[in-house]
């Protein structure tokens, strides 16, 4: 073969199938309900926040405030909550926030509350939607943790070895590129089966079953 396998150095173990954080829902809720909507710069992750309001449902107190982003609104983003910038400005609908009072989060907190009362939404309903902010983090800790992985596969992927989906689910379960180096460098072919077949707790497999799938890996590794 004429591939280096310097990689199967970076990781001398590989891990056992990882899973996504539970998201813990709260046990019970004394409190009041303050409501909130946020319009940000995009989806991503290191997205920013644009816009946050905010209803008190007991006082009908309001918050509504703008934040001007440090990184570029995603055109997509834009075309759902009006907002741009240009320079330290930031626009809704073409006007400046400043002397345009928008409030198009508002809007969305005060919708919340008519739909809240309109459905006679109680605490419980609220709790069956509420999880800790320490699993939240959790999650994104998670999520952060594979996109960085599933990169890792990027010249398997830019090969047409794997798909980016599959890349994803490897990273999901725990794995980098460097662990199918390690499994390939110790029992080719079957090596990769062993690990992508591997059996999760509900009987599915790590990755994928399918020999033909794999198969296609082993191309990267065999040319």
């Amino acid at each position: 073969m004429g591939l280096s396998l310097s990689l199967v150095t970076e990781d001398k173990e590989i891990p056992g199938i990882k899973q996504k954080p539970a998201l813990l829902p709260f046990s019970s809720f004394t409190g009041s309900c303050i409501l909130f909507d946020l319009e940000t710069s995009s989806l991503k992750l290191d997205s920013e926040i644009l816009q946050i309001a905010a209803l008190y449902t007991v006082s009908g107190d309001k918050f509504d405030t703008y934040i001007q982003p440090n990184k570029s609104i995603a055109p997509s983003s834009s075309a759902v909550t009006g907002l741009t910038a240009n320079g330290n400005i930031l626009f809704y609908n073409g006007k400046p926030v400043h002397a345009y009072n928008a409030h198009n989060a508002v809007n969305d907190v005060n919708s919340l509350h008519k739909l809240m009362t309109l459905f006679k939404v109680e605490k419980q309903d609220v709790l069956e939607f509420s999880f800790s902010v320490e699993s939240i983090v959790e999650n994104m800790k998670y999520d952060k943790i594979v996109k960085v992985d599933a990169e890792s596969f990027g010249d398997l992927v830019k090969g047409k070895y794997m798909s980016a989906q599959m890349a994803v689910r490897c990273a999901q379960s725990g794995l980098k590129k460097c662990h199918l180096d390690l499994a390939f460098h110790r029992k080719g072919f079957q090596g990769l089966l062993d690990l992508l077949s591997q059996r999760r707790q509900d009987g599915s497999p790590r990755v994928t079953k399918t020999a033909a799938v794999i198969k296609k890996i082993t191309g990267y590794y065999d040319k």
